[in-house]
């Protein structure tokens, strides 16, 4: 093992820098703690305790989730393994791929990455990996020695792209794969330092993307409703334990639903044509998007006082609009907006963030162009209320209220997921609701109004027309799950299984 000392981070990368541009090494991997070990993190979990056939439930449950969404189902291919544990492995989900980057400043940002300072005197390390010695340390001493009735010791070098998953381009990721503890039969070289901060470049936003692909909100809503469900896992067996010790808890009661009214329906009401998969084709489409090709985009909305001036919501709207008209091509980019002269009662830094969500959220989906501008004219609107983020329900109601006087909360989700909430025009939900599925409706159902209709039926793709749906979605749902500060964030309508009262 070679081992280099230099004095800070940017000696260490420069260094890297050096050796890759002599073909010294290729792959780097940063560590805050020059003593820890490259082990993959299933090795880790083993360690810690975690259950091997608790990580392969997990493991069976995403792959039967992926299989259900188009942009995903090639993910439960075998054939595609490392497309799966790459995925994965950007998730925080224990797998047997170690990390590594052919970017040395990369390496550099996570050998100084954490959320609190280490002790004084921490030493952290780049390793520095040489693939073709690695490969010919294990085809000269380690594989030909392994027997056929024995575990075979298997070390892979991937190098693979996933399509949308900007997290894995933005760290110009690659990974080893290693079934057993590689790093105690191949030294790693390493350059050491004195922990002193992060460098200067890369940017932790550039590292960890503030843009968001389609796929990773996708992703994002998967495994925040996975950290949802492994809660009340352990909310079950905390109820299981307290019972057999003696000890009282409360009844919960869960209420199995079909979607529908069945003491008023016979049967589930007709799927509508509007929502066929051939109608929703465009919407259930992700196309593919380079995190090199499509970030690093500015635009600029100045917002104005004075008298005959429009409100900043709809000053906001009418702009992000305009450079839609502008600039046609604009909805191929990650933009980043910067909004000027706004309201002191409104938090720039959170609006841009929430109107960097609604953007990359809504822009490859097929709403219209002006369907994305009123949603960020929304957020703003929702922004400047008091007690949007109040923990009391009536402060909230009160709050949206003052944005939309007949404003109703709804909660809608996927198959499957434990869904998210928002807020949305009574009387425009109405409009939503399909003449054919209220020709469908027995002679004694009541859908006289909105709440009505939505005790009855609670499937969208049976109910609503998809069309007014969509615009309603666009502008009103999505706008107010951002500015509640949902975890779990819906913004396409076509996913949608389920629509109804909380």
């Amino acid at each position: 093992m070679e081992r280099y000392v230099v004095n800070n981070v940017e000696e260490a990368v420069d260094l890297a820098i050096r050796f890759k541009s002599e073909g010294r090494y290729g792959w780097f991997r940063g560590q805050l703690q020059a003593n820890w070990e490259p082990a993959s993190s299933m090795e880790r979990a083993i360690l810690r305790g975690e259950s091997q056939e608790h990580l392969i439930q997990r493991l069976t449950r995403f792959v039967e989730w992926a299989s259900t969404e188009p942009s995903l189902s090639y993910l439960a291919d075998p054939a595609n393994r490392d497309q799966l544990f790459a995925v994965l492995q950007h998730y925080g989900f224990p797998t047997c791929y170690v990390d590594f980057s052919t970017e040395p400043g990369v390496a550099g940002f996570f050998a100084s990455d954490c959320k609190e300072p280490p002790a004084h005197g921490t030493r952290s390390a780049i390793f520095c990996l040489d693939t073709a010695d690695l490969r010919h340390f294990y085809d000269e001493n380690i594989t030909p020695y392994c027997k056929e009735d024995t575990e075979t010791y298997e070390v892979d070098l991937v190098s693979v792209n996933v399509d949308n998953l900007w997290r894995l381009q933005a760290q110009a990721g690659h990974f080893v794969y290693t079934n057993h503890s590689w790093y105690r039969i191949y030294d790693l070289d390493r350059i050491e330092f004195p922990w002193s901060g992060y460098p200067s470049f890369p940017p932790k936003n550039q590292i960890y993307p503030e843009h968001r692909s389609a796929l990773e909100q996708l992703l994002d809503n998967y495994f925040e409703d996975e950290r949802r469900y492994r809660n009340y896992e352990g909310f079950l067996r905390w109820q299981e334990e307290q019972t057999s010790s003696g000890q009282p808890t409360s009844s919960y009661i869960t209420i199995k639903s079909d979607g529908y009214n069945e003491d008023m329906f016979d049967a589930p009401p007709p799927e509508l044509q509007c929502w066929s998969d051939e109608a929703l084709k465009s919407w259930l489409e992700v196309p593919a998007e380079s995190f090199h090709d499509v970030v690093g985009f500015h635009q600029t909305v100045a917002l104005r006082e004075g008298p005959n001036t429009p409100s900043p919501s709809k000053q906001l709207t009418y702009g992000i609009s305009t450079a839609m008209r502008h600039d046609t091509s604009l909805r191929l980019r990650a933009v980043r907006w910067e909004i000027r002269g706004l309201p002191d009662a409104v938090d720039r830094e959170r609006l841009e963030r929430l109107v960097r969500e609604a953007w990359n959220g809504m822009r490859r989906l097929p709403y219209d162009d002006e369907d994305i501008a009123v949603a960020c004219g929304t957020l703003l609107e929702l922004c400047s209320q008091p007690g949007i983020l109040s923990f009391s329900s009536t402060e909230i109601l009160r709050a949206f209220q003052t944005w939309c006087p007949d404003a109703m909360q709804v909660e809608f989700g996927t198959k499957g997921d434990s869904g998210s909430r928002g807020y949305c025009s009574e009387a425009r939900l109405s409009t939503a609701i399909s003449p054919t599925w209220i020709q469908t409706l027995p002679v004694n159902a009541s859908a006289n109004n909105t709440s009505a209709a939505l005790l009855l039926c609670q499937l969208p793709k049976r109910m609503l027309d998809f069309p007014a749906f969509a615009t309603m979605f666009g502008r009103e749902l999505i706008p107010s799950q951002l500015a509640r500060e949902r975890s779990l964030v819906h913004f396409n309508p076509a996913r949608l299984h389920y629509f109804g009262l909380p």
